[in-house]
């Protein structure tokens, strides 16, 4: 269960309510958007600039394709492993966050950007990191098949390693 700061919990209860996006897409240049007004969250390393654009669960952000230059960004730079992170936040004029104007952001979303789909919105759908664990690989059967068995003594110069 997650608990909601006091700023936040006071903006749901505002008569109106809607979220401010907040996206950071790592093209060439790091792309930093907002559904809101441009705010400058130094924090997360600069400002985020006020765009047209919606986010869906999945996630997926559809981008509003203006000039076509988010197309060309897009299809220069790819969209293949370069992260994608959204959060949402509330407008809130008296909150105490680490984004002025606003009421602590909520990551919802931090992984790769994955295919995009470019026409007058540019659609761009994430994928989440699976989790890795180290060592990826085992020295173990069957990938190494050739290793001395448990209980071998190793003997070197002053000292003698049993293998376990």
């Amino acid at each position: 269960m997650r608990t909601l700061d006091a700023d936040t919990l006071a903006a749901v209860g505002a008569d109106v309510t809607r979220p401010v996006y907040l996206v950071r897409l790592g093209f060439n240049v790091i792309t930093r958007l907002t559904t809101g007004e441009t705010v400058n969250w130094s924090a997360e390393g600069g400002t985020f600039t006020a765009a047209s654009f919606e986010v869906a669960p999945g996630p997926e952000i559809s981008i509003f394709n203006e000039n076509k230059a988010f197309g060309v960004t897009v299809l220069t730079d790819g969209t293949a492993g370069r992260e994608m992170r959204i959060w949402q936040a509330y407008r809130a004029s008296g909150a105490t966050s680490s984004l002025p104007g606003h009421t602590e952001p909520e990551l919802l979303f931090a992984g790769l950007m994955g295919p995009a789909v470019i026409g007058a919105k540019v659609v761009i759908t994430g994928k989440r990191i699976e989790t890795q664990y180290t060592p990826r690989q085992y020295v173990a059967p069957p990938l190494f098949n050739h290793l001395p068995k448990a209980g071998t003594v190793i003997e070197m110069p002053g000292q003698k390693v049993v293998l376990e």
